[in-house]
């Protein structure tokens, strides 16, 4: 507690921990900026599948409430974001309207991803 008229001590922005909290996050923003376009994209993608395989795997995902398998969830969202089409079980009667809504934003997101990485190939070639 303190008296009245006197102020409550702050902690102080500066120092050692907070300097090398921020020299941290330079030195992995270098790390990216030197990283190329296809560890960028690969990255990504990775990123995806692992977003979509978490949203999968949820109870409300599916019709039954009981959830998906880790492996077939997997699957399913690999296949999704390469836009490939392969399914493990029945889209139509396992996915409820979230899983199926998880699917199709997938899809887009894969669709478009591999249309930014054509362009970005033919713009270097040219």
């Amino acid at each position: 507690m303190t008296e009245r008229g006197t102020r409550p001590t702050r902690r102080r922005l500066s120092g050692p921990a907070p300097r090398a909290r921020r020299q941290g996050l330079r030195d992995h923003a270098r790390s990216l900026s030197k990283a190329t376009p296809a560890r960028i994209a690969l990255g990504v993608f990775t990123l995806l599948i692992g977003v979509f395989t978490a949203l999968l795997s949820l109870p409300i995902a599916t019709r039954d409430g009981q959830g998906t398998d880790l492996i077939d969830a997997l699957f399913t969202a690999v296949s999704a974001i390469c836009v490939t089409g392969l399914v493990t079980v029945d889209t139509g009667t396992h996915w409820s309207t979230f899983g199926l809504t998880v699917i199709m934003v997938a899809v887009k997101l894969g669709g478009l991803g591999l249309m930014t990485v054509a362009s970005l190939l033919s713009i270097s070639v040219m």
